[in-house]
């Protein structure tokens, strides 16, 4: 008993570290976005209604993030780094069926089966 509440705490504080290092790995669109509302005071209304959405798709995307990382580090028991090529991996399948961009994602080729008239 003693042992599954000291796990819990752990996972809820390295869960919140996650999601801080999560914000910080995705910022820069965003700081990319201030810097342009505040040097160019032209286009400071489109860019405001442009980071309203961004800004909420960074917030649930980071926590989405830290959540799948927390999954892979303590359920499936990956170590920090495999956990975070995992969500990743994760990441990139999720984005594949995103109606518009979702070609971005997906494989060109099969990579399954060897190629023997390439060599």
């Amino acid at each position: 008993m003693l042992i599954a509440f000291i796990e819990w705490i752990v996972r809820k504080f390295i869960g919140h570290l996650l999601f801080l290092f999560w914000l910080a790995v995705t910022s820069p669109p965003l700081v990319f976005l201030v810097w342009l509302r505040h040097f160019h005071e032209e286009h400071s209304n489109l860019v405001s209604w442009l980071g309203v959405p961004l800004v909420l798709a960074w917030l649930l995307g980071s926590v989405w993030l830290a959540m799948t990382t927390i999954h892979h580090m303590f359920d499936e028991k990956h170590m920090l780094l495999s956990a975070v090529k995992y969500t990743l991996s994760d990441l990139w399948c999720k984005l594949a069926f995103v109606p518009i961009v979702g070609h971005f994602f997906t494989p060109d080729e099969d990579k399954t089966h060897y190629d023997d008239e390439g060599a």
